[in-house]
């Protein structure tokens, strides 16, 4: 039986950790006052819309968010929103571990808390690497790639 709450733990912290980041960038996209927001949670048939936030049925899929473009001269305000899932996903998690502290609710010999705060922990690392899955990139792959953009606009190198 204990296997089945380790598995519940696993997928509980992933879903968790999928709505937690995409908040993220929604919050920071608003932070960043970005204009015509809309917010997408999983994919498939949609359940509920409100507010430019829409959640769909399968929601083990990552979401999306969408803004209008900004102006030239104002592209570096993309980042904070690329990183504001990881932001969102780690603040998250910290919470987690706090609650482990406090609230005993132990799951075999672990703390189910601190459980769910590794597993969004690893939800961050995988964000984090520069990849592209099914056509869409991470969050590392598009700081990266805007990186790389920005260092071409304006010949930007590192000093050795």
């Amino acid at each position: 039986m204990e296997w089945l709450q380790y598995g519940l733990i696993i997928v509980g912290g992933w879903l968790l950790g999928n709505l937690a980041h995409d908040l993220g960038h929604y919050f920071m996209a608003k932070h960043q006052k970005a204009r015509g927001i809309f917010l997408e949670i999983g994919r498939g048939k949609e359940l509920f819309k409100k507010n430019g936030i829409s959640i769909h049925a399968n929601l083990f899929k990552t979401g999306r968010i969408l803004f209008k473009k900004f102006p030239y001269h104002e592209e570096w305000k993309k980042l904070p929103i690329f990183t504001g899932g990881l932001l969102g996903t780690a603040v998250f998690s910290m919470i987690l571990t706090i609650l482990g502290w406090i609230i005993p609710w132990t799951v075999g010999s672990f703390n189910g808390f601190r459980l769910l705060s590794y597993v969004m922990q690893m939800h961050i690392l995988y964000s984090l690497v520069p990849h592209q899955l099914f056509g869409k990139m991470s969050d590392g792959k598009r700081v990266y790639t805007m990186y790389q953009d920005l260092k071409t606009r304006f010949n930007f190198q590192f000093r050795r």
